[in-house]
């Protein structure tokens, strides 16, 4: 059996501890989305410089907790997460005479479902707060994409501006050799480490990070370095039932 399938399997046991139940958690939040990249390519009379800078966007999503023991539990879930990031692609070429620039700025709008398998330690335990360390797999989707984007070209004084809006992005499965560059990947697998604060015995602050383990693009663009993204934030839940301690019966209501 792949680790995948043992994990997902394993969601649907029964706690084996005495007193544990299963609670499941509501969240939202938000996050900075961004890229991997930031570099600078000198060939010859011509220079390109990309940079990625951070966007901030919003996650929602539901999970379950599952407890194996009084400190261990596993949490798979499904998030919605509006991903992207904020490209510049600069390309500068010197001539004897005069220089030609040409700048992309691009924005990225990302949609992904993501379902991230985790498990969860307890670092500390009280009554009514509980402080978990989680790491584990985040696999997501790309439902959606779209980008604006602004180009300056300037050459021998003449200077061209102008906006592109409502694109949408390209997608695929599997590259062939009729895939386009710049064409995005529909899957995309990743770590995920997260610190949650539960309390009220009702109530999860959580601190994430993910991080993509291959390129956002199916085809990278031609001359351009991968983009890995990453994903950083913060999300509020409510535990539903009230959350209690695995193996001491769940804690009293605060009043």
């Amino acid at each position: 059996m792949r680790p995948l399938q043992l994990i997902l399997a394993l969601c649907f046991l029964q706690p084996a501890t005495a007193g544990a139940r299963l609670a499941w958690l509501v969240h939202g939040g938000a996050g900075m989305a961004y890229g991997s990249v930031n570099s600078r390519i000198d060939k010859g009379d011509a220079r390109y410089r990309v940079d990625i800078s951070p966007r901030i966007t919003p996650n929602a999503g539901i999970s379950a907790l599952i407890p194996f023991s009084s400190r261990l539990s596993l949490e798979p879930g499904l998030i919605y997460s509006r991903k992207g990031f904020r490209g510049i692609d600069e390309f500068t070429v010197y001539y004897t005479n005069h220089t030609r620039q040409i700048l992309f700025d691009t924005r990225y709008t990302l949609h992904y479902l993501s379902i991230p398998i985790q498990l969860n330690y307890a670092l500390l335990q009280q009554r009514n707060h509980t402080l978990l360390l989680g790491g584990g797999m985040n696999y997501a989707f790309l439902l959606s994409g779209g980008n604006d984007y602004f180009t300056r070209q300037s050459a021998q004084g003449d200077v061209y501006e102008d906006w592109f809006r409502g694109n949408k992005v390209s997608k695929g499965l599997m590259q062939t050799k009729n895939t386009y560059e710049g064409t995005m990947s529909v899957f995309d697998a990743g770590i995920r480490l997260q610190l949650s604060y539960v309390f009220r015995s009702r109530f999860v602050l959580r601190l994430f990070h993910e991080q993509s383990l291959y390129s956002v693009y199916l085809k990278e663009p031609g001359g351009r370095p991968a983009v890995r993204l990453r994903y950083t934030g913060l999300s509020l839940g409510v535990l539903l039932p009230q959350f209690g301690q695995p193996g001491k019966g769940s804690a009293p209501s605060s009043r």
